[in-house]
């Protein structure tokens, strides 16, 4: 073998290299990007779901529709389920939460249709109140994780 030949070899191996390198990076850098577009989109998600929990307390509670939260929640669900695998334990928390919160709520309707003096004793602010500053330090807890693996803003 010449030494051209050799020599040829070598930087051929060295180009290869660097292909392999660069297309590694690249698929790295495109990956990453993806997470944290993917991210802020949960991140926009959860800020539905969170403008929804805002209003239970206040003359809007009326205004922002339930649905609108729960489509949120479905939303935020595919993403956690397609990109970010470590975030179902927090996110399982929320949803737990807003069953709990959805559940008070329907006793709560029931019981002011049914039998208001109840409604009144039961004393159902502060009970709301409590449920909901809970919904919202899981949904904090959830946004900082978030924050964590994909650099989406908390």
């Amino acid at each position: 073998m010449s030494a051209s030949a050799y020599h040829l070899l070598w930087l051929l191996a060295g180009l290869l290299l660097a292909a392999l390198l660069s297309a590694a990076l690249t698929r790295h850098l495109r990956r990453r990007a993806a997470r944290v577009r993917h991210g802020l989109v949960l991140a926009a998600a959860l800020s539905r779901y969170s403008v929804w929990l805002a209003a239970l307390h206040g003359p809007l509670a009326a205004d922002v529709c339930r649905e609108d939260a729960q489509e949120a929640l479905r939303h935020a669900l595919a993403l956690q389920r397609q990109w970010f695998g470590h975030l179902a334990v927090p996110l399982a928390r929320v949803l737990e939460g807003d069953r709990e919160l959805a559940g008070f709520l329907l006793q709560q309707q029931t019981l002011q249709t049914t039998d208001i003096e109840r409604w009144i004793a039961s004393s159902p602010e502060q009970d709301l109140l409590r449920l909901r500053q809970a919904q919202q330090a899981r949904v904090a807890e959830l946004l900082g994780r978030l924050h964590s693996l994909a650099g989406a803003p908390a």
